[in-house]
This record gives structure tokens, C-alpha cells and sequence, in this order.
């Protein structure tokens, strides 16, 4: 049990991540591609700018993950984990769930005009579905995933004395 207590724990701290940086990226990816198509290359140079201003969301971005990581994800792990419901559908289920309805929030509390409210609510959802994904690949996956090699060479590298 302690081995999964403590993948648990890195699940919870790496997971809500996860989808803040796949944003940055997507962001970018879209600002970059956005130019090839509209062939405004005078547009080119903002996408740097596309880039910093991703990362500068992570800053808001970062809190409220780790907030509805911590008001969904901890009990739906307690509440799977306790009925013995552990898939990757559930978790993708579940997550997706958790995420539209922190989806919800800015909706409801921040928004006024109704044409972004769909976006909210489907980002989340695809958001959540990204950190449960990366939550029950970092507890449950493979042995081999890609959260447990760069774990296990950032220890090689950076041993305990």
C-alpha cells in the first residue's frame, strides 16, 4: 500500500500540471498555424509572443488546477479506490466530469456573455480528461510510462545524500 500512497502522491502533485502545459503548446500551435494559413507572416513574430503570454496563464492557470484537483481528484481516487474502481474508462470518465464542472466556475461567476460558456465547459472537460490521464498513468500505468522514466532519471541524476 505504501508504494501506491506514494505514487498517489506524485500523481497528485504531476497530474494537475499536465494540462497547463499542454495548453501552452496547443496555444502556440494554433498561433503558428493560424499563420500558414492566413499567410500574414508580419504575424509570425507573435507567436513568441503567443508563447510568453501561455505561460504567463500558467499562473492562473496552475492555481486553479491544483484547487479542483483538490476538491474533485482527491475524494473521486478515495471513492474509486474504496469500490474497487479502477480503470482507465472511470478515471477518463470521472476526470472528464470533474473538469466540466470546474468548467462551470468561470462560467458562472465570470463570464456575462454566453458565447464563451461552451468553451469553458468543453476545455474543461477535455483538460480533465488529460489530468486524470496523467494521474492514472503516473499510479496504475506501465512500470515503462513516461512519467516513471523521467522520475526515475531525474533521481539518477540528482541522488539523495
Amino acid at each position: 500500500i505504501g508504494e501506491y500512497m506514494t505514487k498517489a502522491v506524485k500523481g497528485f502533485l504531476i497530474a494537475p500540471f499536465v494540462p497547463c502545459i499542454v495548453f501552452v503548446f496547443v496555444a502556440a500551435g494554433f498561433g503558428i498555424i493560424s499563420v500558414l494559413f492566413t499567410r500574414k507572416w508580419s504575424d509570425l513574430l507573435a507567436a513568441p509572443l503567443v508563447l510568453v503570454g501561455s505561460f504567463y496563464w500558467l499562473f492562473f492557470a496552475l492555481p486553479v488546477s491544483y484547487f479542483f484537483s483538490l476538491l474533485f481528484g482527491i475524494p473521486m481516487y478515495l471513492i474509486f479506490k474504496k469500490v474497487n474502481l479502477v480503470s482507465l474508462k472511470a478515471y477518463l470518465i470521472g476526470s472528464s466530469v470533474a473538469g466540466t464542472l470546474s468548467g462551470l466556475f468561470p462560467v458562472l461567476y465570470f463570464t456575462s456573455d454566453s458565447s464563451w460558456a461552451l468553451f469553458w465547459i468543453i476545455g474543461g472537460c477535455i483538460f480533465g480528461a488529460i489530468a486524470g490521464y496523467s494521474f492514472w498513468t503516473i499510479v496504475y500505468g506501465s512500470p515503462n510510462n513516461i512519467f516513471d522514466r523521467f522520475l526515475k532519471r531525474w533521481q539518477e541524476e540528482f541522488p539523495r545524500y
